[in-house]
């Protein structure tokens, strides 16, 4: 649903965006963001990397 410009297979920073708006307003994911972001509000740059290798497998 994120990538709309011609199905290339990257999002745009604005792509990105509203992606990660969607992921952080599903409960489940929601939750184990808060572990990689020291109960935060939001990832730094390396905590979003670090969920993207441990998680993302």
């Amino acid at each position: 649903e994120a990538d709309t410009d011609d199905q290339q297979g990257t999002l745009t920073f604005e792509e990105f965006t509203v992606f990660y708006k969607m992921m952080s307003l599903r409960r489940d994911l929601y939750l184990l963001l808060m572990c990689f972001s020291e109960k935060k509000d939001h990832l730094t740059a390396e905590e979003l990397g670090n969920f993207l290798r441990v998680e993302q497998k």
